[in-house]
């Protein structure tokens, strides 16, 4: 049953209660036999009450579109219960689309703070490297040119955008691994007196071009 019909009942059974309609009759009271008082008129009838959740008016049937801001995607799923939440709820487009803002606006939340926590992480770990023993010091750019070269032979541009991406190019251990590596190879490339078969044209890079420790003096 929609809500116009609920509100038109309702309003009628107000009618019929209050006032003196000509549906109802306005003859005495008959007398009650024993003590001569009148009895109240029998009531109008009255429909019924029905289930409490007949009377909400059924969601209209709404094409939800929502703009999410830049950067921010949602999932077919998320968005299939987005849409079937606010058809349940009856909201109209506007409505709908502040609910999509909110979640949005908290999934950039969730983002920045775990960019920050990755950056914080990586700033301790460059900080650690920089101060380590054996792959830090002054001679730090030199012993992560060799570990790059490590890298360069063993691994592979997967391999380095991975790195980067996460930031564990910045972990000291993995540096360390790498420059013992490194350090082998260039142990087996010596020749006999004491020169190096290195290329003039190998240059003292870092071990990850783009990573944070490439900025560091």
């Amino acid at each position: 049953m929609n809500l116009e019909t609920t509100q038109t009942l309702m309003t009628t059974a107000t009618e019929t209660t209050e006032g003196a309609s000509s549906s109802v009759s306005t003859a005495p009271a008959p007398a009650d036999a024993a003590t001569g008082d009148q009895q109240p008129p029998p009531a109008a009838d009255t429909p019924a009450p029905e289930n409490q959740s007949e009377t909400t008016e059924a969601a209209p049937e709404t094409v939800y579109e929502f703009t999410m801001p830049e950067g921010v995607e949602i999932d077919p799923a998320t968005l299939g219960n987005l849409t079937e939440l606010s058809k349940e709820l009856g909201l109209t487009k506007e409505q709908a689309q502040k609910v999509a803002d909110l979640g949005a606006q908290q999934a950039q939340r969730w983002a920045a703070a775990q960019e920050q926590a990755i950056n914080d992480v990586s700033a301790q770990w460059i900080d650690t490297v920089k101060t380590d023993k054996e792959i830090g010091g002054d001679r730090m750019a030199e012993k992560l040119a060799v570990a790059k070269r490590a890298l360069d032979r063993f691994g592979s541009p997967e391999l380095t955008q991975l790195l980067d991406e996460s930031r564990l190019g910045n972990h000291p251990e993995l540096i360390r691994a790498f420059y013992r590596a490194g350090k082998a190879i260039s142990d087996d490339a010596l020749v006999p007196g004491g020169r190096s078969v290195r290329g003039s044209n190998d240059p003292a890079s870092r071990l990850y071009d783009n990573s944070n420790l490439s900025s560091q003096g």
